[in-house]
């Protein structure tokens, strides 16, 4: 079969990008932001994000320098006096997605965040996290014993080991984190995490059943109660939240960790290329076919 420059180039634009599909991206900068004082615009789909607490997000203060533009600084909630236990709504470091919102059960997907802990690790340092507390049915991220403790309440995993990210330690500074669930997965052997666009090795409670519960999805910390804020509450900035409903590939995945958003298939690329080096063959193609 003999494919001809029009052909050739008409089948290239018609293949569809390469990298997955953005369902949600929370930029954190100032522009961006709807609504009440710390209310956060989705710039992709319709889900703002806003914050939880009964004192309007107290512990959330905007307009912080971030990795890109600006960022929300999060500061963990102290417990209510005389309580050794605090509800959601009591929570002021603490933002949501409506429930349902983000790709759940065992649907293959991508979480991207960047992150500056300002704090030393003490607790559980919630970055973001969604589902019930039941076996499977969560994923629930923070940093925690030097590395990345993923708990899934039917045990938990630890990606990496010995790292000092808060101010003054070895790793302070900015951090690029992914949580990919793969196609097909079954269990949370088949959930992988990135730091700095390097896959981390886990060790833990893998074997259990992948069933996340639609829920609310919390920012800063938890959504799902399990205890005090002081152990949830994440403390530090928080910038450029992209949720995907399909699992990025390891290099898509290194490109988040370098820019706001990963490149273009290769194949847009290619045409654009083909399209800017020969122009007038380009044009020919369209009017052959008009």
């Amino acid at each position: 079969m003999r494919l001809t420059y029009c052909g050739l180039l008409g089948a290239l634009l018609l293949t569809p990008a390469s990298h997955g599909a953005l369902v949600h991206r929370y930029s954190f900068d100032d522009a961006d932001i709807v609504g009440a004082t710390k209310g956060q615009a989705d710039l992709v789909g319709l889900d703002n994000a806003t914050p939880t607490g009964t004192g309007g997000g107290s512990n959330i203060t905007t307009g912080q320098a971030g990795q890109f533009g600006q960022a929300y600084a999060f500061v963990r909630d102290a417990l209510p006096s005389g309580s050794a236990t605090q509800s959601l709504t009591d929570f002021e470091n603490l933002m949501t997605i409506a429930s349902g919102a983000v790709p759940s059960g065992a649907n293959d997907r991508t979480i991207s965040v960047w992150f500056n802990q300002t704090t030393a690790d003490s607790g559980q340092n919630k970055l973001f996290g969604y589902g019930t507390n039941v076996g499977g049915q969560a994923i629930d991220v923070g940093l925690e014993a030097g590395g990345i403790r993923l708990r899934h309440f039917g045990g938990n995993i630890l990606y990496g080991s010995g790292n000092d990210f808060a101010t003054g330690g070895a790793n302070e500074g900015w951090h690029h984190l992914a949580v990919r669930v793969n196609p097909g997965a079954s269990t949370f052997a088949d959930v992988d995490v990135f730091l700095d666009g390097a896959q981390l090795t886990g060790a833990g409670s893998t074997a259990t059943t992948l069933n996340t519960a639609a829920s609310a999805f919390g920012i800063g910390t938890t959504s799902i109660p399990t205890g005090g804020a002081i152990q949830n509450g994440f403390t530090g900035l928080l910038d450029e939240l992209q949720i995907y409903d399909t699992a990025l590939s390891n290099t898509e995945i290194s490109q988040l960790a370098t820019r706001p958003v990963p490149e273009p298939g290769s194949l847009l690329s290619l045409v654009a290329g083909v399209a800017l080096l020969t122009g007038m063959k380009a044009r020919r193609c369209v009017a052959r076919t008009a």
